[in-house]
């Protein structure tokens, strides 16, 4: 979501260096320095960009810059993938393609198979060379599993993998038959 996010405020700048040019007002929009904002209601959209500061370049009420913009910005095909640009009173607001995002995940993931998640920025395990241990409960043989003790070993298990596949060295150690005061009562 923050690639679409960045995505928006470039298209954004972007778009106003373009109407700054077609309606002869001589301006250069950073990316930077476009504010995103949260609307207020979901059905407004994801991502509010205001236009207070554009107001007097363009010589028009923030409400008339952001219904132009989003009018030419319509005509842009790459806007598409990123959303639906709307002119909400003095805002440019953006209904994301959340599907477009998560393919994008999807995508990466698939492309880099097993190491997806395990490198750093400068492609090395962030582990690599550390020793961890992980503690937690095993089946109890005297009494039923129930939903707890799953969960619990599961997530043993799963934090046990994940830190291996980051590059530390993991030791397993479990509780035998995670014995509890049940069984110290039961022997006393």
């Amino acid at each position: 979501m923050a690639d679409l996010k960045e995505q928006c405020r470039n298209i954004v700048a972007v778009g106003l260096t373009k109407f700054a040019e077609e309606a002869g007002v001589e301006l250069s929009v950073d990316a930077c320095s476009l504010i995103l904002e949260t609307p207020p209601k979901p059905d407004l959209g994801d991502v509010g960009i205001p236009m207070f500061q554009f107001a007097k370049a363009f010589r028009m009420a923030p409400p008339v810059v952001a219904q132009k913009l989003v009018e030419l910005l319509q005509k842009e095909k790459e806007v598409l993938s990123v959303g639906e640009f709307l002119s909400v009173g003095p805002y440019v607001n953006v209904k994301l393609n959340k599907a477009s995002a998560v393919f994008s995940v999807l995508e990466k993931i698939d492309k880099e198979k097993e190491a997806y998640g395990s490198l750093d920025v400068d492609g090395k395990k962030p582990l690599e060379g550390r020793k961890v241990m992980v503690e937690f409960s095993s089946p109890n043989t005297n009494k039923p599993l129930h939903l707890g003790h799953l969960r619990n070993d599961a997530l043993g298990e799963s934090v046990s993998r994940i830190l291996k596949t980051a590059g530390a060295e993991v030791f397993k150690v479990n509780i035998i038959n995670n014995r509890g005061v049940h069984i110290c009562k039961s022997m006393l």
